[in-house]
């Protein structure tokens, strides 16, 4: 299954690597499956470096403004759910179930950026007006 959505990404290196070597963030993966077969996937972290971000009305890369000393928050590394079971609304309830889990809220976790296209949409769709990019 990371095999599969680490092809799906454009990023360097993927999502994650067997032999990668984690920092001092406290992980958490979460699957959905469907069936006998995992499907979905979120990787939430701690991070310490969070930026305040709000979007532009003409779309544009939005404004941020870094948060000195802010307490380190979760933040989703990552999203992915297969072909099949996409635009169903199998991300969001996973992320919901996994922020409840972790006891925060869509208002206070933060984003891993660079963000896909349809991850910037997703974003954007849960968090209109304003969210958070933690590093």
């Amino acid at each position: 299954m990371l095999s599969v959505a680490n092809l799906e990404t454009h990023y360097d290196g993927g999502i994650c690597h067997v032999a990668g070597r984690p920092d001092d963030g406290d992980i958490h993966l979460f699957l959905y499956h469907h069936g006998n077969r995992i499907t979905g996937l979120v990787i939430l972290e701690t991070r310490g470096t969070v930026w305040l971000c709000r979007w532009r009305e003409d779309g544009s890369r939005p404004d941020c403004e870094e948060l000195l000393g802010h307490d380190p928050m979760w933040s989703v590394i990552f999203i992915w759910v297969h072909s099949r079971h996409r635009n169903q609304g199998v991300a969001r309830l996973l992320l919901l179930e996994a922020l409840k889990h972790l006891g925060t809220d869509l208002r206070t976790v933060g984003w891993y950026t660079p963000f896909s296209v349809s991850g910037g949409a997703f974003v954007k769709g849960l968090c209109p007006d304003e969210f958070y990019i933690a590093k």
